[in-house]
């Protein structure tokens, strides 16, 4: 990339912090590798009032350590939420001057977009494909999406990438790039012990428990294969509990509730195999269903950077990151006699976890850090471009 100077880059988020959500770990991460290399302003709008000592939350909960600016804003009081963004981007564009704004959210690009402010949009999922999205939605994503002031729209699926594309058309061509969500380098420890217990191979699950996640299969291979230890690590704190009643009679498996992400990734290199099951939907806050097809999920790249052996399902999303047999087993979303057949061919196949353990963690390496995705969010732009 060719800079004159050094690019400012305001990355603006809302929610909560401290949070169980996924979707923080990615914003996160994404600040810390922008601010590896350019001036970069974190504009968190917190829909609540703790504020105090969240910098230092970031910092040992995620290992940030790259130098950055926070601005953490109050936000989402009712009709007066409106108010409080525009605000926030009249600042951010008054004392930072940014060169680009980096956002998921469409009504914080759309402000900036009206006051001929630059925006990459980070879209995990396009709008219409959930039975909650608003026609409203719909307009701003055009809106968003065919702005000369939106430089790049990157997507986090190629599914997702063509579905926009059939959507809006050549307009929006050459701003759409394929980024994957990525993960933060594991210590890729040799596993020389099991976290619990001796003897006994480890198979981990960590993340959300709620239906579409694949807890269904999970506990099937559970009650199927009592000489194998599970460790399920996640919540929320019901699905958990209507888990262990549903299993209590199962020894061979432990709940370990919510995890910080430091201790999530000590128990995922003490695994064997990690698990990720999917299913074709996901059940979201509300009871409403939404397709997996153009999500890309965090755990698989988590789950390679861990340097273990990977079962994943054979869903289309998945293979756009895992190869069966070269990155990891893959097993039809459903079956629990794939699923069985692929667990017990790891548990004896030694060197074929290994193989495959290696190969999926090179290719993280090379593809999927949040350093390489940040990058391609901004390869081939430079402030003469945005600017002009």
């Amino acid at each position: 990339m060719n800079r004159i100077g050094r690019m400012k880059i305001a990355y603006i988020a809302t929610g909560q912090i401290p949070s169980e959500a996924a979707n923080l770990v990615n914003k996160l991460h994404m600040v810390n590798s922008f601010a590896s290399k350019y001036d970069t302003l974190f504009v968190f709008l917190q829909n609540n009032l703790k504020y105090k000592g969240i910098r230092k939350y970031i910092e040992q909960q995620y290992n940030i350590r790259n130098r950055y600016k926070l601005w953490i804003i109050p936000s989402h009081f009712g009709f007066i939420t409106f108010l409080i963004d525009w605000i926030s981007l009249r600042l951010i564009k008054a004392f930072f001057k940014p060169d680009v704004i980096v956002t998921r959210s469409l009504n914080l690009a759309s402000y900036a977009i009206s006051m001929d402010m630059r925006v990459i949009f980070d879209m995990h999922r396009p709008k219409g494909t959930s039975k909650r999205d608003s026609q409203r939605a719909l307009i701003l994503e055009e809106k968003v999406f065919k702005s000369y002031h939106t430089v790049r729209i990157a997507c986090t699926t190629q599914s997702g990438a063509r579905l926009i594309l059939n959507r809006y058309g050549e307009k929006i061509k050459n701003k759409v790039i394929v980024a994957r969500n990525g993960a933060a380098m594991g210590k890729n420890t040799i596993n020389k012990g099991s976290p619990s217990g001796i003897g006994m191979m480890n198979v981990g699950y960590f993340g959300q428990l709620y239906p579409g996640k694949g807890m269904e299969i999970i506990s099937h291979l559970i009650k199927n294969h009592q000489d194998i230890l599970f460790h399920v690590a996640g919540g929320p704190k019901k699905n958990e509990m209507q888990w262990s009643h549903q299993l209590k009679e199962a020894k061979n498996v432990i709940f370990h509730g919510y995890l910080d992400q430091n201790q999530l990734q000590k128990l995922r290199e003490q695994c064997d195999v990690l698990l990720a099951p999917y299913q074709q939907e996901v059940v979201v806050a509300g009871g409403h269903s939404r397709p997996n097809t153009y999500s890309s999920p965090l755990k698989i790249f988590e789950y390679m950077a861990s340097k273990r052996a990977i079962i994943a399902s054979n869903n289309p999303e998945i293979r756009e990151v895992l190869t069966h047999g070269i990155h990891a087993l893959l097993a039809k979303s459903d079956s629990h006699q794939q699923w069985s057949e692929c667990l017990l061919k790891l548990k004896q196949d030694k060197y074929l976890r290994d193989h495959l353990a290696v190969n999926a963690f090179q290719t993280f390496q090379s593809s999927y850090t949040w350093d390489k995705r940040a990058d391609m969010f901004l390869d081939g732009l430079n402030i003469a471009t945005i600017n002009n």
